[in-house]
């Protein structure tokens, strides 16, 4: 089922993709199109998921490659956090990532190696992925609007729309591996990737009201994650 791998790293280059899109116009466009090529995508999972019998899948059971590049990103994600962490004076907060990142580190270099599949479909799942297509679908569309105006009526707050719009397709890429992943390091990776999402999303004026805001909600994330991790 090449739908699914694509429902994940479709967002992922499309935020990419959106980073560098600096006129208004074509970034409007691109939001568009991601939007509606993410909830064609999830439709086209069920009818998969149909035409295969409608029943639970369990797929990629050999992914040494994939584990060993999460672990680096993961890696990576938790020195970012522990440096904004630093930058703005919440230290403690820092721990609710580094520990959950050793634990996860050693919990895959000690266990003992099982070919597992790290991708799961269910009814659940597929119900998950279509409520993250259509809803994350249109904050994309009403956000395409609204940025222009809140940019319009906010002079003092510098306008970084291809950065908002690229984290939002960030954040649905996270929560689609998510829902679908069946083993630890995936969960774990892709929780952390909405967990830091949410958190540059929120503090996005960088205010200190926002930054104030967005560490409240980091520290609640990071929390599930170290959850997850024991």
């Amino acid at each position: 089922m090449p739908v699914i791998p694509f429902l994940i790293c479709f967002p992922f280059l499309a935020a990419a993709v959106l980073l560098f899109a600096k006129d208004v116009s074509l970034r409007s466009i691109i939001s568009y199109i991601g939007a509606i090529v993410i909830a064609a995508a999830a439709g086209l999972l069920w009818f998969e998921w149909i035409r295969n019998g409608s029943k639970p899948i369990a797929l990629f059971r050999d992914t040494e490659i994939v584990d060993t590049v999460m672990l680096c990103a993961e890696v990576a994600i938790m020195c970012m956090v522990t440096f904004l962490c630093f930058k703005y004076q919440r230290k403690i907060v820092s721990l609710l990532s580094i520990i959950p990142t050793f634990i996860i580190i050693v919990a895959e270099k000690l266990a003992p190696k099982e070919n597992i599949e790290h991708i799961f479909i269910d009814r659940m799942a597929l119900l998950m992925c279509t409520i993250i297509a259509v809803i994350g679908g249109l904050i994309i569309i009403y956000a395409v609007g609204y940025m222009s105006g809140y940019h319009m009526h906010h002079k003092e707050v510098k306008d970084r729309s291809n950065y908002f719009f690229a984290l939002l397709f960030l954040f649905m890429g996270s929560m689609f591996g998510f829902v679908l992943s069946a083993s630890l390091i995936w969960l774990y990776f892709f929780w952390e990737c909405t967990s830091v999402c949410s958190f540059l999303l929120i503090g996005y004026t960088r205010s200190e009201e926002a930054i104030g805001n967005s560490f409240r909600a980091l520290w609640m994330n990071l929390l599930g994650g170290a959850a997850l991790s024991v």
